[in-house]
C-alpha cells in the first residue's frame, strides 16, 4: 500500500496513509470500500469498486476505465469523467452542488492516476 501512496497519484494523502490515519469519506459506503487503504482510493480495485458500487458502471465498463488509466488514455478518461460525476451525484443523498464537490475529489484521483498509471497488487491480509 505504501508504494501506491508514494506515487504521484497519492501525493495529497501520502502522509496520512504512511501514518495510518483513517480518512473519513463523505459517504459511509466509501469508508467500507476503501478500508484497506485507510479510507483513501489507493488501489486499482478501489477505482473499479468506486465506479461499480457508487457511479453505476457495470464491471466491464469499470475495468475498461481501469485499463484506460493504466494506458494513460486521456481521451477515454475525459469521456468517462462526466458519467462518473453523474453517477456519484445520483448515488448521493446530498444536494447536487454538494455531491458534485464531493465527486471532484475522486475524479481528481482518477485523473492523476491516468497521468501516472500504476500496477499495484494488494498484499494478502
Amino acid at each position: 500500500m505504501l508504494t501506491a501512496a508514494l506515487r504521484p497519484t497519492g501525493e495529497s494523502y501520502r502522509d496520512d496513509v504512511v501514518a495510518r490515519k483513517f480518512h473519513k469519506n463523505p459517504l459511509p459506503q466509501l469508508d467500507e470500500l476503501f478500508k484497506d487503504g485507510y479510507g483513501y482510493m489507493v488501489f486499482q480495485e478501489d477505482i473499479t469498486n468506486f465506479l461499480t458500487d457508487i457511479c453505476g458502471f457495470n464491471p466491464s465498463e469499470a475495468d475498461k476505465v481501469r485499463r484506460d488509466i493504466g494506458h494513460k488514455n486521456k481521451e477515454a478518461i475525459d469521456k468517462a469523467l462526466p458519467r462518473i460525476l453523474d453517477g456519484y451525484v445520483a448515488h448521493s443523498d446530498k444536494p447536487k452542488d454538494e455531491a458534485t464537490e464531493e465527486a471532484k475529489e475522486f475524479m481528481q484521483i482518477i485523473e492523476s492516476s491516468a497521468r501516472y498509471g500504476f500496477d499495484v497488487i494488494r498484499p494478502a491480509a
